[in-house]
């Protein structure tokens, strides 16, 4: 996935420019996330674990933290994979809940892992995201991130959902993060994006673009903005997310194909506070 050390090396000395040319502000600094999980800092404040990376067999693995621009810590990763460490593809073994809620997700087991790659056509240079999709582990198959049993608490309506994702062309409409019993939450592909709690509640989305998606589930005041384009309001069904149930970034229900770089929950109505999250999604992520 990394072309070669050069080109790693060289993605590792980018700096990370906080959006709009200020401080840097993470989505916790906009609002309190239930679980939130990304390649950049929660809040301007957060200092800990994001990733833990091994190679395609298992081993050699790394705990990734930040670098002191808030992105992900490019220059230990290039250490790793490149010269001394010579590991090679870098593929997530964990992805650490920062805010502190204890909710991280991991793959099942190392066939199952999702490659970490760099510079994904649509991002910024050199800016790292998370590939999901069948045959895009180690071991040719459908990757994914989960948390067995779910949640530590089920989360009731009216609750948000948030992701910056790309969805690949030619995949169907799959799930991308949510309840994996019941198949709530978010999904995407084929063109449209939106979020299910046992109704279908859908917007437009083109494949092959980069989009901030976030929704409510608010039974039948439900709402969809994917970017700044809102749908809504319209039912999606009553459904929480249920502890009871394994939660999964990546593969909800069926199998979501393309890459995303963060996600989150919020246990609340935070439509007022979408706009606000898209932007900076898009601000920081996108050229």
């Amino acid at each position: 996935m990394f072309h070669n050390r050069r080109q790693l090396i060289s993605a590792a000395r980018r700096p990370f420019v906080a959006a709009a040319g200020g401080p840097y502000q993470g989505p916790g600094n906009i609002t309190t996330f239930t679980a939130w999980w990304g390649l950049r800092g929660y809040t301007a404040a957060y200092s800990g674990s994001v990733i833990d990376i091994y190679d395609s067999s298992g081993s050699n693995p790394l705990t990734l933290g930040l670098d002191a621009s808030h992105g992900l810590d490019l220059a230990a990763l290039a250490a790793w994979s490149g010269a001394p460490g010579s590991h090679g593809t870098a593929y997530v073994s964990k992805v650490y809940d920062q805010t502190g809620g204890g909710n991280h997700l991991s793959p099942a087991s190392v066939t199952q892992a999702p490659p970490l790659v760099l510079g994904a056509t649509g991002l910024k240079s050199g800016y790292p995201s998370i590939v999901f999709g069948p045959a895009a582990s180690a071991g040719g198959t459908t990757t994914t991130l989960f948390k067995g049993s779910g949640l530590t608490s089920s989360v009731s309506q009216p609750f948000s959902m948030s992701c910056f994702v790309l969805s690949d062309s030619g995949s169907t409409t799959n799930g991308l993060l949510g309840d994996q019993g019941t198949f709530t939450g978010l999904f995407i592909g084929a063109g449209a994006a939106g979020i299910y709690a046992n109704a279908v509640l859908s917007a437009t989305a083109a494949d092959d673009t980069w989009h901030a998606l976030n929704a409510l589930a608010d039974g039948n005041n439900s709402y969809v903005h994917v970017n700044s384009t809102v749908t809504g309001p319209s039912p999606a069904g009553p459904f929480p997310i249920s502890n009871a149930n394994n939660f999964s970034w990546g593969r909800a229900f069926d199998n979501f194909k393309g890459k995303s770089t963060e996600a989150g929950v919020i246990g609340s109505d935070q439509r007022s506070n979408f706009p606000a999250i898209a932007a900076q999604q898009r601000a920081y992520w996108l050229p």
